[in-house]
């Protein structure tokens, strides 16, 4: 298998930008089991896979990129695609930490975040939340090479997540330069 590798995307909306998609592979089972689940949603001329979250619950999903080799030194952030069927504010939060070769994948405690936002959603429209940066390479905790665990979460039942009525929608993730 190749190396991964961070390059240009050419006429993507963040022109010159270094991206790695973050890949979402399950929902919390021990804390939160059943407030973060997969749904296929079917649209007028397609169809897509999002990660669903109840609305009024904490729901959290795990994911994992990986720093290539090639990763230049300097400051990157997280982009989550959000989207929900009615308008109003959800309040999200992420976190993340780095794993190096040979370092145990139990680790105790998180490295960056939380970020936490409320994000106002309007209805069935796309909405893209940024994280503030974090660093790689010398200054910074992640290195080229390392194995980046993500934790995102709606947390339903906070104050300011006032969507109460319908789920909210994850449809990925990226980490950007």
């Amino acid at each position: 298998m190749s190396e991964p590798v961070w390059v240009p995307m050419g006429a993507s909306p963040l022109p010159n930008k270094a991206v790695y998609p973050i890949d979402f592979r399950n929902p919390s089972v021990g804390s939160f089991p059943g407030n973060a689940y997969p749904l296929v949603l079917g649209r007028t001329s397609f169809e897509e896979w999002a990660w669903a979250f109840i609305a009024t619950a904490t729901g959290v999903v795990y994911g994992y990129f990986r720093v290539p080799e090639n990763a230049p030194d300097g400051t990157a952030k997280l982009k989550f695609d959000l989207a929900s069927a009615g308008a109003g504010p959800v309040n999200v939060t992420a976190y993340l930490t780095g794993i190096a070769d040979g370092e145990t994948m139990n680790f105790a405690a998180w490295s960056w975040g939380p970020w936490t936002e409320n994000v106002t959603l309007a209805a069935n429209a796309r909405k893209v939340w940024a994280t503030t940066g974090f660093t790689v390479g010398a200054a910074g905790t992640l290195s080229a090479g390392d194995l980046v665990v993500v934790r995102f979460a709606r947390n339903g039942a906070d104050a300011g997540d006032t969507n109460a009525s319908v789920l909210e929608l994850l449809y990925g993730a990226m980490v950007y330069d």
